[in-house]
């Protein structure tokens, strides 16, 4: 399975944006608490329902907590047309990659 490191993503989210679909399989709730900026939310569960919404011309790239629920999508992804990839070790991982300025952002430190 395909996966692109935490770090790699947020270096480059602008351009990956541009090309790409990050799509967090977490429940609303967990979503709500923390998410990767301009990720669509689509549980797990729900994927099968919204398949007609993404587009099969874009790489998709999906997060959850730790990769678990991301690595369930993809091969269901890929089995109805479309290229998708995890983030490796979730959002447990994206918190590591970003370190302090990420606790110092989410508890709105630094914010006008």
């Amino acid at each position: 399975m395909e996966a692109i490191i935490a770090k790699d993503l947020h270096a480059k989210l602008k351009e990956y944006r541009k090309s790409c679909v990050i799509i967090d399989v977490r429940n609303p709730e967990e979503y709500e608490e923390e998410h990767i900026d301009g990720a669509v939310n689509i549980p797990l569960d729900d994927l099968p329902d919204h398949l007609g919404e993404l587009d099969k011309t874009k790489d998709l790239i999906l997060v959850c907590l730790s990769g678990l629920r991301s690595g369930k999508a993809v091969p269901f992804l890929e089995e109805n047309g479309f290229k998708a990839r995890i983030v490796k070790g979730g959002m447990i991982e994206w918190r590591r990659a970003l370190g302090p300025a990420y606790f110092a952002q989410m508890a709105g430190e630094g914010e006008d």
